[in-house]
Parts: C-alpha cells; sequence; structure tokens
C-alpha cells in the first residue's frame, strides 16, 4: 500500500505560505554517489538487456544512483519475468479448456495470466520509485548533476554548464 495523504511539500513552499511548519522541515535529503551501480551477475539475459537499455537513462535523470543496485537489479528482473508471461500470454491467450472428471468442460485461466498481472503491479510501484512514469516525475526531487568546469572556467569560475555555453 502506498503513502497516506498529502506528498510532503519542500520546505521551501511551506516558508512561502507562511506555514509555521516550514522552520520544522529540514529540505536535506540523503545523498548517494551518482553513477550506474555494478550488475549482479545473476540477472538473466533479458534482465542484463534491460540493465543496459534503462540504467543509462535513469543515471541521467538522476534517480539512479550508486547505492540504487539491488533495487533496480529487482525491477530489471521483473521486467524479464514479465515480459516471458505476456509473450505467452499472447502466443497462447489467456484461458485454456480443461476436461473434469466429471467430464464438465472448463475454460480457466493459465497461471500466466495472474503471474502478469502480480508482476505488472510490482513494477509499477518499482517504475514510480524510479520515476519511470509521468506522475511520478512531478513530485520527484533529485540531486541536480554536478557541474565540471573544464578549461578556462576552472580558473575563472564563470558559470559553465553542461552543454559548454557560459550562462
Amino acid at each position: 500500500m502506498g503513502r497516506r495523504g498529502p506528498k510532503p511539500l519542500p520546505g521551501a513552499i511551506l516558508a512561502f505560505r507562511g506555514s509555521p511548519r516550514a522552520n520544522r522541515r529540514t529540505d536535506e535529503t540523503v545523498v548517494a554517489e551518482p553513477g550506474i551501480p555494478p550488475m549482479p551477475e545473476w540477472l538473466n539475459d533479458h534482465a542484463k538487456a534491460t540493465w543496459h537499455d534503462l540504467a543509462p537513462k535513469l543515471s541521467a535523470m538522476g534517480v539512479l544512483t550508486t547505492a540504487d543496485g539491488l533495487a533496480f537489479a529487482r525491477y530489471c528482473d521483473l521486467w524479464a519475468r514479465w515480459t516471458d508471461a505476456t509473450r505467452f500470454i499472447a502466443e497462447n491467450g489467456m484461458t485454456t479448456t480443461i476436461t473434469r472428471r466429471t467430464g464438465r468442460v472448463d475454460h480457466v485461466a493459465y497461471p500466466q495470466v495472474r503471474i502478469a498481472s502480480r508482476l505488472s503491479d510490482e513494477l509499477l510501484k518499482l517504475e514510480r520509485e524510479f520515476g519511470m512514469t509521468p506522475c511520478s516525475r512531478v513530485g520527484l526531487r533529485v540531486q541536480p548533476p554536478s557541474v565540471t568546469n573544464t578549461g578556462k572556467a576552472t580558473y575563472f569560475n564563470r558559470g559553465a554548464t553542461d552543454n559548454g555555453t557560459d550562462q
């Protein structure tokens, strides 16, 4: 189950609104080392492909850090399992016909239908954590990427930006 109530507001917004809670709120968050964590060896080939596809994108967004390796590995593993289950459903349909000992014929869902549904729920939870849905990106707070000064900007500190232009 998700968090209850409204999402927490940053202290700056509370202060702007004149809230007495602004002084009690600290906007300091735990900062993990930026970068792509090492990929676990136990991932299957499909999960590894997902890792190689998404890790650079999420790292560039600032939501994947070196501390997030296990959670992201779990996402990649769940994604691989979900795609296997949905591929089975696409090839075989959602139901099969079985004949009971009494002679009665029933249509029952394949186990992959329930598996795909449960995996979908788990994937959505992790996608929200990593900012992989449009709504989850709205409330996402990440550390801005550090600006590395190169060339003359190193000596003059003239506000170089990531794209190499001056501000």
